[in-house]
């Protein structure tokens, strides 16, 4: 029996035969993929792999405290990429030399603002 990982905010592990004992594997037309994150939405109930050939479970992630926003600031302002790690963000200032344009980044404290998980 082959099984397949994926990681997401939840694990999810997949069996091959989870094309047969799942009811809409057929149907919906999933690959292992699309299924995981079918199940890791909250669409579908929990099982084991025994009787539905597949099983995951919720891991309880870190709270955000902070975002790195790099914007190109000109005429208008345009996110150039949005990341949780200070030290990616600084690189990609590196990489992205534009002449005549200004790079900034900028350090968002969100750790009192209501995130989105999803």
């Amino acid at each position: 029996m082959i099984t397949k990982e994926f990681r997401f905010v939840s694990i999810v592990r997949i069996t091959d035969e989870a094309k047969y004992k799942y009811p809409n594997y057929a149907i919906n037309g999933f690959t292992p993929k699309s299924l995981a994150k079918r199940l890791i939405s909250g669409n579908s109930e929990k099982g084991t792999k025994e009787n539905f050939g597949f099983e995951y479970k919720t891991i309880q992630t870190k709270p955000l405290k902070k975002l790195y926003v790099v914007q190109e600031v000109g005429e208008s302002i345009k996110n150039l990429t949005v990341t949780l790690d200070k030290q990616i963000a600084e690189d990609y200032l590196l990489l992205y030399p534009l002449p005549n344009t200004t790079i900034i980044l900028n350090e968002l404290d969100i750790s009192c603002m209501e995130v989105y998980r999803g």
